[in-house]
């Protein structure tokens, strides 16, 4: 979804008295500006549409644009050797400022590509999205929405988009195969995954391994590490509270071939 073609699937909001007769037009947001920010702030800089708004908030309005890094970089590989290289080219060339999330994965992506601007901007600021991970919820809506059975046991599993994706999805349903009536299996998919061409006939009209149940609101996710008791993946920042709740995490590292 894209703002300045469906603004109804967004929301937004603001901490003083909007004024929407303003000069100041976002054409990218399809918004007016009550005043021309001095910060942008965005996440996942490699896609459009936060890639054109950033090109417009940069050249129109002058803005600095902070970038929160949202991956952790453990390991370099080509993958990842050619998304620093990415940041090399416009606009994201253009970021001023990146907030990260160790020293250790900055020195990291250091190591990837030895580009000055690239390190020189960038900050160490933790995951604040884990601040409160420990704070009481209530599960009960989302046990009724996902029909999570308690006299089961849950099984998280994180999808991949990388080169190793049908090994992910195999091992996927080799799993579902052999777990049988005990186990529930939840399937979280990267953000937009769903719905990009290459992969939007793999879930609908329903997902293409069955007994297995997909999480597609990502809110959702944060009760669904606390209800679920295995988690499946490759090691990744999307693992991070699996580890942080003492879950049981099952590694694919060593079945995923991307390392190599």
């Amino acid at each position: 979804q894209i703002p300045w073609q469906s603004m109804e699937h967004f929301n937004y909001s603001f901490n003083e008295d909007y004024n929407f007769e303003s000069n100041i037009f976002s054409q990218t947001l399809n918004l007016p500006l009550p005043y021309i920010p001095d910060y942008l702030i965005i996440v996942r800089e490699k896609w459009p549409p936060e890639q054109i708004i950033l090109k417009e908030f940069k050249e129109k309005f002058k803005c600095k644009i902070v970038f929160i890094e949202v991956n952790s970089q453990f390991n370099n590989v080509i993958e990842s050797r050619l998304e620093a290289i990415s940041r090399t080219k416009p606009p994201q060339n253009e970021i001023d400022v990146i907030f990260d999330h160790s020293n250790f994965i900055l020195n990291t992506r250091k190591q990837a590509l030895d580009w000055d601007k690239l390190h020189n901007n960038s900050y160490v600021v933790g995951n604040p999205c884990y601040d409160d991970f420990d704070e009481e919820i209530d599960l009960t809506p989302i046990h009724l929405k996902y029909n999570v059975d308690k006299t089961k046991k849950q099984i998280l599993f994180f999808s991949l988009i990388n080169m190793d994706r049908p090994i992910c999805l195999q091992l996927l349903e080799n799993l579902a195969k052999k777990c049988g009536e005990d186990y529930q299996i939840f399937y979280k998919p990267f953000p937009g995954e769903p719905f990009r061409n290459e992969w939007r006939d793999e879930y609908h009209p329903k997902f293409i391994v069955d007994n297995v149940t997909v999480i597609y609101d990502h809110l959702d996710l944060f009760p669904m590490y606390k209800i679920c008791d295995i988690h499946v993946g490759c090691i990744s920042s999307v693992m991070y509270p699996s580890l942080l709740l003492n879950k049981k995490v099952v590694n694919l590292n060593n079945l995923c071939k991307y390392l190599d």
